[in-house]
Formats: C-alpha cells, structure tokens, sequence
C-alpha cells in the first residue's frame, strides 16, 4: 500500500496564493474632483470593503492636469492615469483596460458609476471575471446597474468625520455625566 502524495510546502502556498485584482478607480465621479482628503476616504472605504493587496492593481484615472502630486502623495501605491477632456478619466482607465494583459486577475474593481463602464463590466463577466462595482447609490448609471455586477455603495461607509452636527449642540462628557 503506497500512500498518498503529500502536499509540499510550495505546493500548499500555490494553492493559497489569491490572484491579483484590478482596480479602475474614476476618482472624480466618485468624490466631484480630487482632493486629498477625498482620495483617502475612498481609499479607506475600498480597504475595508474590498481590500488591496500588495500584487494589485491600482488605477487612478482623471482628467484634471496637475493632480498627479495629489493621488501620488494620497495613495502612494497607485498609478495615475490623465487624459483630459469630456470623460478623460474614463477613457483613459478604458484605454488601459484594453491595453493589459488581466488574465492573472481574478477580479476587476469599477470605482465609478458612469454608464461608459456597463459594456466593460458586462464583458469581464462573461469572460469569467467577478466585477465589482463601488459608487454612489444616487448617482450609479441604470445601465452599470443592470449589468449584473456586485454593487458596493459608498455610503454605506460612514465615517465618524462625515457626519455634522448642524445646529445641534455636540455633547460632551465630564465626570461620567452628559451635559
């Protein structure tokens, strides 16, 4: 009686090791512009929802010249991609996306809810791809939608900074009593 063949340690981590994932991240459509503070609460929403991992991806696309400085500071891992002009930013993440090699990916992450990206993401599906869509409930093309991606909206993550106090008096605690 022969036993079974073992697991070899390179073998055991070969079987663990995720694929990488692709993130086309529409910075402008997701926060109106680009600033830092916005790019690194989108960062902070995408960490805790669909987290980066050192072999991913990171796209950054816009169409706002002289912002470059702006994305490199706030997300140090990601790669800024300009074009300017109506939908800049979306071509120019479309134009990548046509451009690389993403079978080593296992998923595509749209950080957008422009209607530009419904073809894509019905096409990386078909072509076994898991999409994942993250934008604003309100503002998500119909067609991106109906595409049958999954769908992350970005205000279910809301952070303690966003919420304001707008004519209400903030409470404070003193001596274990509320005042």
């Amino acid at each position: 009686m022969t036993d079974a063949p073992r697991q070899t340690d390179t073998g055991r981590a070969l079987l663990q090791a995720k694929q990488p994932k692709l993130y086309l991240i529409d910075i402008e459509n997701l926060i109106g512009g680009v600033y830092y503070k916005g790019i690194k609460r989108i960062q902070s929403i995408i960490q805790e929802s669909i987290p980066v991992e050192p072999n991913d991806v990171v796209l950054i696309g816009t169409g706002l010249p002289g912002v470059t400085g702006i994305i490199a500071t706030a997300w140090p891992q990601a790669q800024c991609l300009l074009r300017r002009g109506k939908d800049g930013a979306d071509h120019a993440l479309l134009r990548e996306l046509c451009l690389r090699d993403i079978s080593n990916f296992s998923k595509v992450v749209i950080a957008s809810g422009d209607h530009i990206f419904a073809e894509e993401a019905l096409r990386l599906q078909l072509e076994g791809f898991l999409v994942i869509v993250l934008s604003n409930r309100k503002t998500t093309s119909h067609l991106l939608y109906e595409s049958g991606a999954w769908m992350i909206a970005i205000e279910d993550y809301v952070q303690v900074s966003d919420i304001s106090y707008v004519g209400l008096p903030i409470p404070h605690f003193r001596s274990g009593s509320l005042r």
